[in-house]
């Protein structure tokens, strides 16, 4: 049973994103504006905080916290809702939180600076425990961002930090045997040979990240619905 209704091509990322947190406890949203992140974590949250009845946490801009917690609400999930300003505050007691079992960001490119004491902040959480929730299990991490990079690859390497705890050889299996190397080259080659980010990415974000376009949607989902009603993307 499920309170939380998505569209097929919602439902596919869903289960997509349930395939890398349990390979890899951690996984970046990444779909375009208008696309239904909010939605599709939610699903996620279903999984843990509802269906497991485990400690659920999200974490959000304080100017989305009233939408989360509606949200949460209309399912019947529980999580605490908290501002990522409050807790990059001089005092927040993080260990309020550190028993989370699963952690969502919404807006995880506000963690792009691994120097700035909401991240700072949100290490400690993460870590709290040797890194382990309620439960027992390693913390599951769900990033949602439809622009995880803003400025640098490191953007994204300091996101993705948060769910393999600085373990450097973390993503070993897929051929990456140091993640602090991997984004060094990267860098490198995008600097000398005017590569892209997805180009010199390709590896590591096949394996963590859930991203969809509207013009694939469109394509590859044309007779989507939501509750019986066709989609339809704003202009």
């Amino acid at each position: 049973r499920s309170a939380v209704e998505l569209a097929e091509f919602q439902d596919d990322a869903v289960r997509k994103a349930r395939r890398i947190l349990q390979r890899y406890d951690g996984v970046l949203i990444a779909d375009s504006v208008g696309l239904g992140k909010t939605w599709i974590g939610k699903k996620l949250l279903e999984d843990f905080a509802y269906h497991r009845r485990q400690k659920a946490v999200i974490i959000c801009p304080a100017s989305l916290r009233n939408m989360w917690r509606k949200e949460l609400g209309s399912a019947t999930i529980a999580a605490e809702v908290v501002g990522m300003e409050e807790l990059g505050r001089e005092g927040f007691d993080t260990s309020r939180i550190g028993d989370a079992d699963c952690i969502l960001i919404d807006e995880s490119h506000n963690f792009r600076n691994d120097k700035s004491n909401r991240y700072l902040a949100m290490e400690q959480v993460i870590q709290h425990n040797r890194g382990r929730g309620r439960d027992g299990g390693r913390k599951k991490v769900i990033l949602l961002s439809a622009t995880p990079m803003n400025n640098d690859l490191y953007d994204i390497a300091n996101q993705v930090r948060l769910f393999t705890q600085a373990e450097p050889d973390y993503f070993r299996d897929a051929g990456i045997g140091d993640l602090d190397a991997y984004f060094r080259r990267a860098r490198r080659e995008v600097r000398q040979d005017n590569a892209t980010a997805g180009t010199v990415l390709f590896n590591l974000l096949e394996e963590i990240i859930v991203r969809n376009t509207r013009p694939f949607i469109k394509a590859a989902y044309p007779n989507a619905t939501i509750k019986g009603q066709p989609v339809r993307f704003p202009v």
